[in-house]
């Protein structure tokens, strides 16, 4: 079993929040349609998304797949 980890270091945006989020439904979408499990990122849900916002932030974020 491979794993492959890309961590990298954005600064959030509400653009950037809004391209990960549209990211992660398509992603969805495909992972689903191959049988498999995804869970797309949630930034802390609606309260965690107007805390990074109101904030000037930079998080990092990791992406891996488990093949």
């Amino acid at each position: 079993m491979a794993t492959k980890i890309l961590p990298k270091f954005i600064n959030v945006t509400p653009l950037e929040m809004y391209k990960q989020i549209t990211h992660g439904t398509y992603d969805n979408m495909r992972q689903t349609n191959k049988g498999l499990e995804y869970i797309p990122s949630q930034f802390g849900g609606i309260f965690g998304q107007q805390v990074i916002l109101s904030q000037s932030i930079v998080m990092e974020i990791t992406n891996f797949e488990v093949t």
